[in-house]
């Protein structure tokens, strides 16, 4: 990471440890209270709520060709507007960038179910949900994943600061959005940002990786590695190291909210909740030239904003 892009907490955001501290001692009692809550439904319940996407493997490869294809279009089509070589242009990049990959992708989905309807005959959601239950999973969820993220993406971090002692040195920078969040960008751009990251990543993507892709795995393999398989892939379109562990527990997260309600409501909130958490910390650090950090376990959670 280069001396403009450390990140640290300003002393005067204190608050932002006790709130860190108070999310992580109610993240343990909600990651107790978990297990129990699941053991108290009906059997047939804790197999999973959620029906297989029963198609081919031709036809789900297309599907997948197909929205790879469409990010790489409108990433054509978008590149022109990126402006100069400014910083204010390379926010604009950015912006563009989670356009055209969330763009490509829902234009993907939005065609299957419209015109290929007959490859969606398997509903994506097993029962009706109302928000407010949907929400209180979602947050129920964020809560027992936050100590978990945490803890994985501090042993994360412990390893690459290893491998970097013996010459293995891995890039760990942050997400380059991190970055953009904390400088005095204009309010277009940053009210952008705050959409991307809370309302359309969070839509787009839970219908992406657990609608489509998740559903098609559970078919064709033991539901655990699919949630496995399906939290990689999920981490892995982040293209950031330093996250990638963290994010393949929050894809396992976002799977078990998905199975526990049988409708894509509640991990799209969990997503959202996650993001809002994250802009809001994020909100609280400034450049510094000094390469220093504040709180270790809070600076660790800037590098987990999911877009």
């Amino acid at each position: 990471m280069n001396d403009e892009q450390q990140l640290v907490f300003l002393a005067e955001n204190a608050w932002a440890s006790y709130y860190v501290n108070f999310l992580l001692f109610v993240g343990l009692a909600c990651l107790i209270f978990l297990p129990t809550y699941y053991f108290r439904k009906p059997e047939e319940k804790r197999r999973g709520m959620v029906g297989p996407w029963t198609i081919t493997w031709l036809d789900f490869g297309l599907f997948l060709w197909l929205m790879f294809a469409s990010v790489v279009v409108s990433s054509l089509l978008l590149s022109p507007f990126g402006g100069g070589g400014d910083e204010n242009s390379a926010t604009w990049r950015i912006i563009l960038g989670g356009v055209s990959m969330q763009g490509g992708m829902i234009l993907v989905f939005g065609y299957y179910v419209i015109y290929k309807s007959d490859l969606f005959h398997d509903k994506i959601n097993a029962r009706n949900l109302p928000a407010l239950k949907a929400l209180s999973v979602g947050l129920l969820l964020f809560l027992a994943a936050f100590p978990v993220i945490v803890l994985v993406g501090f042993v994360w971090q412990t390893i690459l600061d290893q491998l970097a002692r013996i010459g293995f040195d891995l890039p760990q920078d942050p997400q380059d959005l991190v970055y953009q969040f904390t400088r005095n960008i204009p309010a277009i751009a940053r009210i952008s940002l705050i959409l991307m990251a809370t309302v359309t990543a969070p839509i787009v993507e839970e219908l992406v990786f657990r609608g489509a892709i998740y559903r098609f795995l559970k078919h064709r393999m033991n539901p655990a590695l699919a949630v496995l398989v399906s939290a990689f892939l999920f981490a892995s379109i982040h293209f950031n190291l330093i996250s990638f562990p963290s994010l393949i527990v929050l894809g396992i997260f976002l799977c078990l909210a998905y199975e526990m309600t049988g409708n894509l409501k509640a991990p799209i909130f969990l997503h959202a909740i996650f993001n809002i958490n994250s802009l809001v910390l994020i909100s609280n650090i400034n450049p510094a030239p000094d390469g220093g950090y504040g709180e270790p376990a809070v600076v660790l959670l800037f590098f987990y904003l999911i877009l």
